[in-house]
């Protein structure tokens, strides 16, 4: 079974987002949302938590997980880079052991993916 992973912060979550949901639920027999959050963002967790259900509501093999992290723990940034890639790696693993597709349209999803020892699909990198 491929069961597949897109995660972020979505803040604020847009139709790239949306279109990477589409994109991976099909690829995929079940597809985790991964909703990265902290109480210190401006746009709350549960509110963008909102905005996924609403978003993948007509994606019968999309599921969302909220997931509240501490930023003393893991690292709070876009930043691309195998040393953070490699603490994010770490936790997903005990938060989803099961994943064996990444889909993403950045470079730490190839990172994320070694670690995992699991595949990575790209969506859009040029953001079209």
């Amino acid at each position: 079974m491929k069961k597949g992973l897109v995660l972020g912060k979505f803040m604020p979550l847009h139709t790239g987002h949306l279109a990477l949901f589409e994109f991976a639920s099909k690829q995929c027999d079940k597809l985790t949302v991964l909703l990265c959050y902290t109480n210190n963002e401006i746009i709350p967790g549960s509110v963008r938590e909102e905005w996924i259900k609403s978003g993948i509501s007509k994606i019968p093999n999309a599921v969302i997980i909220p997931y509240l992290y501490d930023e003393n723990a893991l690292p709070n940034t876009s930043v691309s880079s195998k040393e953070i890639s490699l603490q994010w790696s770490i936790a997903i693993k005990q938060i989803l052991p099961e994943i064996n597709i990444i889909f993403s349209s950045e470079q730490y999803g190839d990172y994320v993916a070694e670690f995992m020892d699991i595949k990575h699909i790209f969506f859009d990198v040029e953001r079209k």
